[in-house]
């Protein structure tokens, strides 16, 4: 049996590595909290990705692909989620998906808040929005009363 090190243990370790901004490496989840995950890199540099720039469940030991999008006192912090313009398609399947499964009706629409849009569709606001938006101008769906119907 062994036990994961800690930040502290991994801070003690760490190489002098530095990594563009925007770059993608590999890395290990070691640490799941409330605020988000905790990596480390092959060179031991701790990246702390926020609960916001990630969608799936990890677990400790994966390794994963991030994004460095910010250095930081304590090594970086890094997105495991594509960028919007590259995500929106797959927001857009999700509520698609959603809206089939609830006979092409959904009691939200863009002024639902953030928490209700959690619950129902575990997308935050703001993608949810963007997803919705495309929706709409592709002319899939429409809004009456509170709801959002699928038209197509």
């Amino acid at each position: 049996m062994a036990k994961p090190l800690n930040r502290y243990e991994i801070d003690d370790l760490k190489s002098n590595a530095k990594y563009e901004l925007g770059s993608y490496i590999e890395a290990y989840v070691y640490r799941i909290g409330d605020a988000g995950i905790n990596l480390v890199t092959k060179d031991m540099v701790n990246v702390f990705v926020h609960k916001s720039m990630y969608r799936e469940n990890y677990r400790v030991g994966q390794m994963v692909v991030v994004k460095v999008i910010h250095e930081a006192s304590s090594g970086y912090n890094g997105s495991l989620i594509e960028q919007k313009e590259k995500v929106i398609d797959s927001d857009k399947e999700i509520l698609l998906r959603y809206l089939e499964a609830n006979g092409g009706k959904m009691k939200l629409d863009a002024k639902s808040s953030s928490e209700e849009i959690e619950a129902k569709i575990h997308l935050s606001r703001k993608a949810f929005k963007r997803a919705l938006g495309g929706l709409y101008k592709d002319r899939v769906v429409d809004f009456k009363d509170g709801y959002t119907i699928k038209i197509k």
